[in-house]
């Protein structure tokens, strides 16, 4: 039977299965590996080591090929001092897990604040701020939410 595989970059291939051809090898046929997208039909996700028969799959059916999201989310941090790198704000890509060691460690990185003079706080939703603790800069706190301080920052 005739498939028809929409490719992330827009292109229609057609290809010639047997009911007992599993998803991952029609991937193999669009030149993609597994771990890199996965198989949409009619709105749902096809379970990659599914035959095309246990998948429900009729003929001409279109089975869309969407890639997988790599990496955290990107999270904006305002640097409220100066920092080694006279940035004002910075990117950092952070998984929704991770820890707020994890989050530092990253902000030495991006800042060059070190670690024992960084004070995070969350300044919006997907927004972090840091300051050196070395600086002049207050914080109010207004409470914490999964380790990272939620505060407003102020002169001292």
């Amino acid at each position: 039977m005739q498939i028809l595989l929409r490719h992330p970059s827009g292109k229609t291939i057609c290809a010639q299965v047997q009911p007992e051809t599993k998803v991952e090898d029609i991937l193999c046929v669009a030149r993609i590996r597994n771990e890199e997208a996965f198989a949409v039909n009619q709105g749902r996700a096809l379970d990659m080591h599914a035959t095309v028969h246990a998948c429900r799959l009729r003929p001409n059916a279109t089975i869309c090929i969407q890639g997988r999201l790599r990496g955290g989310k990107p999270v904006k941090v305002h640097v409220l001092t100066s920092s080694p790198n006279n940035k004002s704000e910075v990117t950092i890509d952070i998984e929704e897990t991770a820890s707020k060691a994890e989050v530092k460690q990253k902000l030495v990185s991006a800042t060059g604040i070190p670690v024992e003079h960084q004070k995070v706080v969350l300044s919006g939703i997907g927004q972090l701020a840091v300051a050196d603790k070395r600086s002049n800069i207050g914080f109010s706190s207004c409470g914490s939410t999964n380790g990272v301080g939620l505060a407003v920052a102020g002169s001292k």
